[in-house]
């Protein structure tokens, strides 16, 4: 039994420790392909100027999860101050600060105009009832745009790619601002601010 229990033990850190060397990636194309959009819906009212550049970017917002589970999320302001909250193995739930260099702006700022987010869409899906989701939302002076990505994250690519080479690997070693942290928060923020903060 105690053979049994060590090996069920070594198991579970074996998994733990892979996980945590991988770290927390998004992935465009979590299923291995690339998925066809099958809707694509126009956004009304949210205008921005061509490209985004550092003398009118605000904030970044940009997740992937499930509207079940919760999202992991990265939050960018101008400044180059932010925050990530993710979930993994061995950290659950967490909030962590996260700070970018001039460089690391600019380099940020190129992979949002290298998807285009100034128009990028108020919604793609690949028409399944299940899977991945996730969500972007970009501010500058002139305005802001958001997006809905169900199953579907081409329109944002160069920014997953950003955020796995530059921030996701930033995460091991930042400080912890909150533990237990509700990863619906920034969708509620980005999509439902209403709802924030309200009593049930």
């Amino acid at each position: 039994m105690k053979r049994i229990t060590l090996a069920v033990f070594c198991v579970m850190v074996f998994f733990c420790r892979a996980e945590d060397e991988k770290g927390i990636k998004f992935s465009a194309r979590p299923y291995g392909e690339a998925t066809k959009a099958t809707r694509i819906d126009e956004q009304k009212g949210h205008r921005l100027k061509d490209t985004v550049s550092p003398t009118n970017f605000e904030e970044l917002t940009i997740a992937q999860g499930s509207g079940l589970d919760g999202f992991d999320a990265i939050r960018i302001f101008s400044n180059g101050s932010g925050y990530a909250v993710f979930s993994n193995a061995r950290d659950r739930n967490r909030k962590v600060a996260i700070k970018l260099s001039e460089k690391e702006m600019g380099e940020l700022i190129a992979s949002l105009n290298a998807d285009k987010v100034a128009q990028i869409m108020g919604l793609y899906s690949a028409g399944w009832n299940d899977g991945t989701q996730g969500f972007v939302e970009i501010k500058t002076k002139e305005g802001r745009r958001y997006c809905w990505l169900d199953n579907h994250f081409d329109p944002v690519s160069n920014i997953f790619e950003y955020c796995n080479k530059v921030i996701w690997p930033k995460i091991s070693s930042a400080k912890i601002e909150e533990k237990g942290i509700d990863r619906q928060a920034e969708y509620y923020r980005v999509f439902h601010p209403e709802k924030q903060n309200k009593p049930e």
